[in-house]
């Protein structure tokens, strides 16, 4: 089934006739190559539209016509990505080239949720430029602190209209909770947050308490699994004073004694 598959096309090791390959315009064409290597790199401009910045000596790169100025060599890689058969090994061989060229219509439309989550995984940079709504599957990934960020990138990002996102077991630090808590204020749609069973101590408490006073829309917060101790439940129960829309707070298995308890 070729209905959901899709070549990708990487082009590497430009070799150019003119001596100076830093030149931006040659004899014929309009287009400069900053402005071509943006539009290849664009994911909302179509396949045809790359194609001519590719092959047209006028308005690109001018492969195969030999006019002067045009790369006289180059090396291009085609790989076909069927994405009904794409499992994890599949995802990781695709290669951070191919992984590049996926275009957001193609992500939203033939990318499945778990495929999502596994580019993520192995791309993270090039899953945060994609289209996220709904909820969010990115938990168990043992993520580092580059998956952070390109979390934070996700979060921001007003264009996603995200209800809810699972990041539990993933070791996530105090200072990832910081990142995504910073992130996740500034998110206006995300109600539903899954943090349990990863490794915020009290200084990522204290992150949390700032979501919690700060973000009206959260509904539910789950931190259970966590290394919380009595400093972060002082703070987070001074937090839910302010808090008029939070219902659901999980904060079992934690370090929590009993001065935070009674608070």
């Amino acid at each position: 089934d070729y209905r959901h598959a899709v070549i990708a096309v990487a082009f590497t090791d430009l070799k150019w006739s003119d001596v100076d390959s830093r030149k931006q315009f040659w004899r014929k064409s309009w287009t400069s190559k900053e402005d071509i290597r943006a539009g290849l790199l664009d994911l909302d401009k179509s396949s045809l539209s790359k194609l001519s910045l590719v092959t047209s000596p006028e308005m690109g790169l001018g492969l195969g016509s030999g006019e002067e100025g045009t790369p006289i060599s180059m090396n291009m890689e085609l790989l076909l990505i069927k994405w009904r058969e794409l499992d994890e090994d599949g995802i990781e061989e695709i290669g951070e080239i191919a992984a590049g060229s996926i275009q957001k219509s193609e992500w939203i439309y033939d990318v499945s949720p778990d495929q999502r989550r596994l580019i993520f995984k192995y791309y993270p940079v090039v899953a945060a430029a994609m289209p996220w709504s709904g909820t969010i599957m990115l938990n168990t990934g043992q993520y580092s602190n580059a998956h952070l960020a390109a979390v934070a990138q996700i979060l921001v990002n007003p264009a996603n209209r995200i209800d809810e996102i699972f990041l539990d077991s993933n070791s996530i630090t105090d200072d990832g909770a910081l990142l995504i808590s910073n992130a996740a204020c500034q998110n206006k749609h995300v109600t539903r947050m899954w943090l349990y069973d990863n490794a915020i101590g009290d200084f990522g408490g204290a992150s949390m308490a700032k979501l919690i006073r700060e973000r009206a829309t959260l509904k539910s917060l789950h931190l259970r699994g966590n290394r919380l101790k009595d400093q972060s439940a002082i703070k987070i129960a001074e937090a839910l004073q302010e808090n008029k829309t939070l219902h659901v707070l999980t904060l079992d298995e934690n370090e929590i004694g009993e001065e935070g308890a009674v608070r």
